[in-house]
Formats: structure tokens, C-alpha cells, sequence
């Protein structure tokens, strides 16, 4: 933890089962509720770095991140170390996602990847459309289409601004731009045959600016396969489901090439799915996603949104989900009358902490005897502790006084002994 542990407010509103002295639960400033449905104090922490200031921690097995003003830091032992200072916002919640030897990350205005142990950008912005002209050379006349892209050293490949054409009576005379990105290594140029509609590599140059004339000779290649591809834009949320990561902003749900190509997103036409309101959980299980908005939440069956038929909604719900407050475990940590197995979501509402497994099953866990106060902004994390499988959650303080005081329009005011 980066600071001093604070206590959990909120328990008026957690009705304890008979068994519990009511008086001695209220004195609680923490509980955990036990699958029995008891109830019992929370068990505290101790402090491991202090600091004001600090949040959006994130472990991927071996390191510790965190953000601190505009920065996000790796913690070297005890010492943090900052390795993107990029960020708009002091305050931005920050999301993470670690795959294998990169984490990626973004807190819905800025993004990254980190990848031994330095940041770099989040996929490659695309080129410019290239400059094309006439030239002489001994292409047959027509019609040509020339793309451009940036590779990095690992041979990851950015899209392209789309296609510059050219009517040529024998060469196509092209101008390129380099990357403003440290981590580009070469540029790619792509070129179509006279009236063709399928760009082939035809050249790869280091990158810095070029112009050229490709008259002759000219090959096959490789096909682009990136055109009108883009890199993902800031979000609020990461998920990975089925080789490629969603990635909500707003009412709008943004996702990734396929194949684990999770630094290029699709034309954009093809690449969302929007919403009615604002995306505030994503919780992918075996068959399915588990999606809540402010007002609600919903089951999207299906593997791929390009595959069959597509996502089916299974089971809504106008409850809506607290923002970030949903998490992924094993079935075999929930208690609950139904066999489920594999991957089980569970979040936070205003109605209860809610459960959804594969097919669309749905429950709300504690409905009968907990109701969290009504809050737009939270947290969550799940552990083992003491043999006890624990799905924390906290809520924004300022969030749960207002949902204290009755707004002064609702208020009734009586005018009698006004002086």
C-alpha cells in the first residue's frame, strides 16, 4: 500500500444477519461479509511505501506501478522510478493490462506499453498520405495507389492514412516524411500495379525523409494489410477477450485487430460497438462479456463481434454497474446454489454486489442484506486471505456524502415564525 490505510465508511447502510449484534456491528469502520453471511472486522495492512498523492497501483508479477502527479512510476525496492511523465492529468485513474512482457496502460487521455522496463507508445500513429507525381520510368501507364507505414525494430507495423493516387505514363515519383516516434525504425512504401486495387511492399528505407521514383522492377511484395488501420486511443478500461483488447471510452466500446494484434485497431467503421451511456465495466468470461453502463448491465454472448453471428445480448438488466468496480475470478470462489464454471464476473451496483457467469446467468449476491449507497466512481480487487477468497471494493468518499444529504430541492421548508 502507498499510504496510510483509511478506514471504510458506508456500513448504515449494511443490514448484518440476526446471528450479529447489531450495535457491535455498527461500531465497525470496516467488515468483510463471509459466505455464511456473517460478519466480521476487516484486516488491516501495513504500509509498505509512504506517500501523498499516489494511486492506480498495478503489480504484473514482478514489478509494482503506480501514478504520482503526471507521472507513472515502477517501484525499484522502495524506490519509485518514473518512466512516462506524459500524463494530462495528476489524477487520472489509470487502467493496466500485462501481457507476457508488456503492460499496457492509459487513464482514458494518455497510453502507453511498458516493455523492459521502459515506456514506449502504444502502437504507432500513421503516416501522412505520401506526396505522388508523374515521372518517367517503364511502369506500364496507368493508375497507381501508394501507402505508406512505420515499423518498429520488432517488426510491428503501423496502418496507413489510406492510399495517395498517381496517373503515370512510366514512374511514380514519392515523398515520404519520417516518425516523430524514437521506437520507428524504417518506413514502408506499398505500391498497387496500374489499376490494380492491392498495395505490394516495394521498399523499406530507414526512417528519416526520402523521395524516390519507382520506374521499373516492379514486384510483388507483401500485401498491406493495415490500410485505414489506426493505433487504440486512450481508455478507461483494457480487457482481453479471445485475442483482441476492448477498450471502452465513454458510450463507445473500441476493440483490437484479432490475432493478439493489440496495438492496431481496425478501420474504425468496423472496430465498436456503441452504447447508450457511458461503459463502466467490461468482464469477459468463458462464452461471453459482461458489460454495465451507468443504468445498466448486460451479457454480450458470442466469441468475436466478426465471426458467426456476432454478439447476442443474453440478459439485461436496467441496473447499471459502479465505474471499475468489476473484477474476473474462478467460479469455485463464489457461493452460490447454481454449479458454475470457469470465469465469473462480479461487480458493484446500487442494488447489490451483482455475479455473471457463462450463458448469461445472472445473480445478485447480497440484494437481500447489503445495498452499497449509490456511487459513480469506485474500486476493487480480489485476493485470498486466510484461506478466505475476498472481492474488496471502496467507493469515492465525496460520492457517498452527497448520497447523504437530501438535495435542497427536495427539502420541505416551512415559512412559519420567518422573522
Amino acid at each position: 500500500m502507498f499510504s496510510d490505510i483509511k478506514e471504510f465508511g458506508g456500513m448504515d447502510n449494511c443490514n448484518p444477519p440476526a446471528s450479529i449484534d447489531k450495535k457491535r456491528f455498527q461500531e465497525m469502520s470496516g467488515c468483510e461479509i463471509m459466505n455464511h453471511g456473517a460478519v466480521r472486522r476487516a484486516i488491516g495492512c501495513r504500509i509498505f511505501s509512504a506517500g501523498s498523492g499516489r494511486h492506480s497501483i498495478h503489480s504484473d508479477g514482478a514489478n509494482l506501478f503506480f501514478r504520482s502527479g503526471t507521472g507513472l512510476y515502477r517501484m525499484d525496492g522502495a524506490v519509485p522510478v518514473l518512466l512516462d511523465s506524459q500524463f494530462q492529468l495528476a489524477g487520472g485513474r489509470t487502467t493496466y493490462y500485462t501481457h507476457f512482457d508488456r503492460t499496457y496502460y492509459s487513464d482514458n487521455l494518455h497510453s502507453g506499453v511498458v516493455q523492459a522496463g521502459a515506456a514506449r507508445s502504444w502502437g504507432l500513429e500513421p503516416p501522412p498520405l505520401p506526396t505522388v507525381a508523374n515521372a518517367l520510368g517503364d511502369l506500364l501507364p496507368g493508375r497507381y495507389h501508394v501507402g505508406v507505414t512505420y515499423l518498429r525494430a520488432d517488426g510491428q507495423e503501423s496502418g496507413t492514412s489510406g492510399l495517395a493516387a498517381c496517373d503515370s505514363t512510366g514512374g511514380v515519383r514519392i515523398s515520404v516524411v519520417p516518425s516523430a516516434d524514437t521506437g520507428v525504425s524504417q518506413i514502408g512504401v506499398y505500391v498497387t500495379s496500374a489499376g490494380g486495387d492491392v498495395p505490394y511492399l516495394q521498399a523499406l528505407l530507414p526512417n528519416q525523409a526520402w523521395t524516390g521514383i519507382i520506374g521499373n522492377g516492379l514486384g510483388t511484395g507483401r500485401p498491406l494489410d493495415t490500410n485505414l488501420c489506426s493505433k487504440p486511443s486512450p481508455c478507461s478500461i483494457i480487457a482481453e477477450y479471445h485475442g483482441r483488447l476492448y477498450l471502452p471510452s465513454g458510450p463507445t466500446l473500441f476493440f483490437t485487430r484479432s490475432g493478439n494484434q493489440y496495438e492496431l485497431v481496425g478501420p474504425l467503421d468496423k472496430h465498436f460497438l456503441p452504447f447508450r451511456d457511458e461503459v463502466t465495466n467490461v468482464m469477459p468470461v468463458e462464452d461471453g462479456i459482461w458489460i454495465t453502463t451507468l443504468t445498466s448491465n448486460m451479457f454480450l454472448f458470442g466469441s468475436d463481434p466478426h465471426e458467426g453471428p456476432g454478439f447476442q445480448v443474453r440478459s439485461k438488466q436496467q441496473w447499471g454497474g459502479i465505474r471499475n468496480s468489476g473484477r474476473v475470478v474462478d467460479a469455485d470462489s463464489i457461493f452460490s446454489r447454481v454449479p458454475l464454471q470457469g470465469k465469473v464476473a462480479i461487480w458493484n451496483s446500487p442494488f447489490g454486489i451483482c455475479m455473471g457467469g457463462a450463458g448469461g446467468y445472472f445473480k445478485n449476491i447480497t440484494g437481500d442484506y447489503y445495498k452499497p449507497f449509490r456511487s459513480m466512481n469506485g474500486m476493487s480487487f480480489v485476493r485470498v486471505e486466510q484461506s478466505l477468497d475476498q472481492y474488496v471494493f471502496g467507493m469515492l468518499a465525496s460520492d457517498i456524502g452527497f448520497s447523504m444529504v437530501d438535495p435542497a430541492d427536495a427539502l420541505s421548508v416551512s415559512t412559519d415564525n420567518v422573522p
